[in-house]
């Protein structure tokens, strides 16, 4: 994202990063519905789950630790100063190890597309984020929709 924006400073990079943490820290977004649900049927399941996002690790743990979901995923990959999805150098745990297209990531933007394809996985799009943009997730190589968080369960056969 710096680079995109020509911030090369990482003094001004850090600084970003930290008044981005503090404003995220501060607005903890409610759950859509089911998706605390799912998560937890996922893992009684013994499917594997990592989070993957651009946000900072503070506020990321505050959003887990909130909902109480924090227990439920076995790594957690923030952005750092120096890498941020969808590069997935940016990645704490080795989806190398995995079989091509054995990975399912469920996003909701075009980075979240882009990201699915440098790891090999296969894009889920979660369809029931109200502000998301359907024709642009498509473009950005969206493979599958989930209306609900539950439609996931359905399309893993877990239930």
């Amino acid at each position: 994202l710096f680079a995109a924006y020509g911030v090369t400073d990482p003094k001004l990079q850090e600084e970003c990063l930290r008044s981005w943490g503090e404003f995220a820290r501060m607005e903890i977004p409610p759950l859509f519905e089911g998706a605390k649900e799912t998560l937890l049927q996922l893992g009684k399941r013994g499917l594997t789950l990592h989070i993957w996002t651009a946000r900072d690790k503070d506020s990321t743990l505050a959003l887990l630790e909130h909902h109480r979901i924090l227990n439920c995923f076995a790594s957690i990959s923030c952005c750092s100063q120096f890498s941020s999805k969808p590069d997935a150098e940016s990645l704490n745990w080795d989806f190398k190890l995995k079989t091509p297209r054995s990975l399912l990531m469920i996003g909701d933007s075009a980075t979240d597309m882009k990201a699915a394809k440098n790891i090999g996985a296969i894009a889920g799009v979660a369809s029931w984020d109200p502000y998301l943009d359907e024709p642009v997730l498509l473009a950005a190589g969206a493979e599958l929709h989930f209306d609900k968080p539950e439609s996931v369960l359905d399309y893993l056969g877990v239930q």
